[in-house]
């Protein structure tokens, strides 16, 4: 009877082992692959109002603002998702409503921006264009402390301890990165809708700045995507 016992519960121990493991290995793929799915859908709307620019160019007086609205919408669409991916290199925890709700949030957010574009450039469309990217600044900028804060925080000097020390870093950095753009979003709303006319000055510095900042944190992103990776590969070396 003992033996039997032992070994029923060798077998339960085995069982929920795997069961645990599956359950880790799959939830960041699936995460991922809901993520893929949002910005799928966005970027498809992106090609609708690049396709609407394009169809107009030739017809009507265009200025740059609506390449340059178009450009800061792709480039949203590409830095959070290299920052999904960095994350779901290193995190398995069982995602809340909250992590499933804010990216899709984001990813709704990012659909509206596409949208918006294919109403033209006047004030008004760039005033809801630029509510809307502030919107999406604010709601990212929650995520990343969500997810900070979901973070383990180191303990001791082994490596894993120290690789989960270098994403909080990498965390606190985008958060600031996007503080700074929620601050210029509102800036560049408050200045179109009551400070001063919407020149063509006023939008390209606007867009301008937006989109170096949003190309800079996505190069720092595809950087710590490869720093990650060679971290983990020195940890099974070890």
């Amino acid at each position: 009877m003992r033996v039997e016992s032992a070994t029923k519960d060798e077998s339960y121990h085995e069982a929920r082992g795997e069961l645990q493991t599956r359950l880790r290995s799959h939830l960041p793929s699936s995460y991922l692959l809901m993520i893929s799915i949002v910005k799928g859908v966005a970027l498809g709307n992106g090609g609708l109002a690049i396709a609407h620019y394009v169809a107009l160019a030739p017809k009507l007086d265009v200025d740059l603002t609506a390449p340059g609205m178009i450009g800061v919408s792709l480039a949203a669409v590409v830095v959070t998702y290299n920052g999904t991916l960095v994350g779901t290199l290193l995190t398995s925890w069982a995602r809340s409503w909250v992590d499933t709700t804010l990216p899709l949030l984001v990813g709704l957010l990012e659909f509206l921006m596409f949208s918006t574009v294919q109403f033209g450039t006047n004030r008004l469309v760039l005033e809801k264009w630029v509510a809307v990217l502030t919107i999406w600044a604010l709601v990212v900028t929650t995520l990343l402390w969500q997810v900070r804060r979901r973070v383990p925080a180191a303990h001791g000097s082994d490596g894993i301890s120290e690789l989960y020390a270098w994403y909080r870093r990498t965390l606190r950095t985008d958060i600031f990165i996007a503080l700074a753009f929620l601050i210029i979003a509102v800036l560049f709303f408050v200045a179109l809708a009551w400070l001063v006319p919407a020149s063509y000055l006023l939008r390209g510095i606007g867009l301008s700045v937006a989109l170096s900042l949003l190309i800079f944190g996505s190069a720092s992103h595809e950087s710590r995507r490869r720093t990650a990776c060679g971290k983990i590969d020195s940890l099974k070396d070890g």
